[in-house]
């Protein structure tokens, strides 16, 4: 069974590749990728092919860092659902624990484990790859991620981090240690980032320990969920996909690589419909929202993909029998007779 990532692990591909006078959609068209996953950073499109795609494109460039350039302007944020589990942990052993728990709505391509021993930490990134060896290029793209992730939780502040690859050292180091620093090692048997034990109990800048347990309630059932039933895994990518304003029956059966017919026709054996499905999901979440008096009702209606407030409210009405601003005050009286 082929392996899935989101395509935003190409963020930046086509800039690259340009940048050496490649022809990207040559290169992607070559591998067996559509240009359209470019647009939709949500897509899950197949590891191999992405491996495909990088290794012809080193190849073509002459660049045995090409993985590694496309890291260089990546944010945590690029990591979707994961990012989420890490950016309001409360240390860095925090944040690893929830990659390693997490990595699985991001990617089924990685398998991430957290070590510790006396004065040291290692977090392990091990590819999974179906017994294929590993690629080069794209074990250098997921690595050079994680370590610019980690910069960015602990404030871009240095950190005495060291990274070790299984692949041989390229001609040319000055990238690696210009992204890496000078502690980066070749020729060992896993692929790992490496810390002072000490590092892992620093306190995180952005540490927020209300909005984490607010996180890990959102993503748990989508964990549960992640090897589940087709109409399990569309519902969630219906949570993952609704704020985004492209959450589409199109774009959920081109992330479970299947046409739209066929995601129809495999939801129909539930008795269910994409419509349904997401219907189910806004009216989860809607609630969930307005429960959070922070949240402004347009801030909600974005949230839930529709493009106005009034749109928001017609539907909420239809589904409640009330609007939006009735059932938060009656909410909120329910609240103070408890």
């Amino acid at each position: 069974m082929p392996r899935f990532i989101r395509s935003a692990c190409l963020t930046d591909y086509v800039s690259i590749a340009r940048s050496f006078g490649l022809d990207p959609y040559r290169l992607l068209r070559e591998a067996d990728l559509d240009r359209s996953c470019l647009g939709d950073p949500e897509i899950k499109i197949p590891v191999g092919a992405v491996c495909r795609l990088l290794e012809n494109s080193a190849h073509a460039a002459r660049a045995e860092d090409f993985g590694l350039r496309m890291s260089e302007p990546r944010r945590l944020s690029g990591l979707g659902p994961l990012a989420l589990a890490m950016r309001d942990a409360g240390t860095l052993r925090e944040a690893l624990q929830s990659a390693s728990r997490y990595v699985c709505l991001h990617t089924d391509s990685l398998h991430l484990s957290l070590k510790e021993m006396d004065n040291l930490a290692m977090l392990e990134i091990e590819p999974l790859t179906d017994g294929s060896t590993p690629s080069r290029q794209s074990t250098e793209l997921a690595v050079g991620v994680f370590h610019r992730a980690v910069r960015e939780l602990l404030g871009n502040s240095p950190n005495s981090s060291c990274v070790w690859f299984p692949h041989t050292a390229p001609k040319n180091m000055s990238r690696h240690r210009r992204v890496f620093g000078p502690q980066v090692e070749f020729g060992h048997s896993v692929t790992s980032l490496l810390f002072a034990h000490r590092d892992l109990d620093a306190p995180l800048p952005r540490a927020d320990p209300v909005m984490a347990r607010h996180v890990k309630r959102y993503l748990d059932p989508m964990l549960a969920r992640a090897h589940g039933t087709v109409s399990e895994r569309v519902r969630q990518l219906v949570y993952e996909q609704l704020s985004t304003g492209r959450c589409a029956a199109e774009q959920a059966a081109s992330s479970l690589a299947m046409v739209r017919r066929t995601l129809h026709r495999r939801l129909a054996r539930y008795g269910e419909t994409f419509s349904s499905i997401v219907d189910e999901v806004r009216s989860d979440l809607a609630l969930h929202y307005l429960e959070e008096r922070r949240r402004s009702l347009s801030e909600v209606a974005l949230l839930l993909g529709f493009s106005a407030p009034s749109a928001f409210s017609r539907w909420f009405r239809n589904r409640f029998g009330c609007s939006p601003t009735s059932w938060r005050t009656a909410e909120r009286g329910r609240t103070w007779l408890k």
